[in-house]
């Protein structure tokens, strides 16, 4: 070690110290400072604090509510809580109405967690038989798991439905330019008959009240 040194003083670093240097930080960073991130990352859990989400459910006073509830797309749905590693709550706010469940759902933008995603919906739904609708901000295109899962029990009324109105997309990114409008918003449903569906674009002063167009169907 001596000599190791005595050469390093008398000549200089080698050409290659510095590639050895950079190793050494990547190795710290990896050993180190990654493991901290993570233990922050799974402590985040978003803006959001229990109870959470706000998820409304508006209706007409025609209809009959006969319960309502709430749950966490999580291993534990029964109580406010999440994923591990999902980072921000999501739930499901449902009502089950006479003679049909509603549901307004709004999902993660992990995809690793589509599965478990899809899981508690439908478990969710299982426990009512009968007419569904599910709507909601699912933070996935049409082709990710998540919908697609849903869609072996669901059916898609944008698809169904004979007349359809509007863009395709309604995640519009606040019209950023530049940016490619998404389908992010679905309406699935059982038991019904979607008639027309039409995505609206409010914009006043060309900006939009949202980051995402509202999706309207109309069922029978």
């Amino acid at each position: 070690m001596a000599a190791w040194l005595l050469v390093w003083w008398a000549l200089g670093p080698p050409p290659w110290s510095l590639a050895l240097t950079m190793l050494h930080a990547f190795l710290f960073a990896f050993a180190v400072l990654a493991p901290m991130i993570l233990f922050l990352l799974v402590l985040y859990r978003g803006p959001f604090r229990a109870p959470g989400e706000y998820l409304p459910i508006l209706y007409r006073s025609s209809l009959e509510l006969v319960e309502e509830g709430t749950v966490w797309i999580s291993n534990t749905p029964s109580k406010p809580s999440a994923f591990p590693f999902l980072f921000e709550p999501r739930a499901a706010h449902w009502a089950r109405f006479r003679g049909f469940l509603f549901v307004n759902a709004h999902l993660g933008h992990a995809p690793w967690h589509y599965a478990g995603s899809a899981r508690v919906l439908l478990e969710l739904i299982e426990r009512f038989p009968g007419p569904v609708i599910l709507v909601g901000d699912f933070n996935a295109i049409p082709a990710a798991g998540v919908v697609r899962r849903l869609r072996q029990v669901l059916r898609d009324a944008r698809e169904d439905a004979p007349a359809s109105e509007g863009p395709d997309a309604t995640f519009q990114w606040n019209l950023a330019p530049g940016m490619t409008p998404l389908r992010l918003d679905h309406v699935l449903y059982r038991g019904f008959e979607a008639e027309r569906a039409r995505v609206l674009t409010p914009r006043r002063d060309g900006r939009a009240p949202s980051d995402h167009d509202p999706l309207v169907v109309d069922f029978s």
